[in-house]
């Protein structure tokens, strides 16, 4: 497991920045790779405008085809320069 991967992205929708950290974890079937492989990883669909919702799926898609593990998980917590003027938004939040 890597924890606090960080990531900056673009929102293609909004092109409004969006940063924060990336979780990735994965259960090695046959092949295993280092950390710094995770990292660009992220940094790599961090570089594209995104949408936030796609961008833990497009990550593990990628680990899953590549890899062949057992299991992956991902998780992206991010902040959307947009997050304090959203119509539901009351206080800060992380999406």
């Amino acid at each position: 497991m890597l924890r606090d991967i960080p990531l900056q992205s673009t929102c293609e929708h909004h092109m409004a920045a969006i940063r924060g950290v990336v979780h990735i974890a994965y259960l090695p079937n046959r092949r295993v790779v280092g950390i710094s492989k995770l990292a660009r990883l992220v940094e790599a669909f961090g570089r594209r405008l995104q949408i936030q919702e796609r961008l833990t799926v497009e990550i593990a898609d990628t680990l899953a085809r590549v890899l062949q593990p057992r299991g992956v998980a991902v998780i992206a917590l991010t902040d959307s320069a947009l997050s304090p003027f959203a119509r539901a938004a009351r206080h800060p939040n992380r999406t």
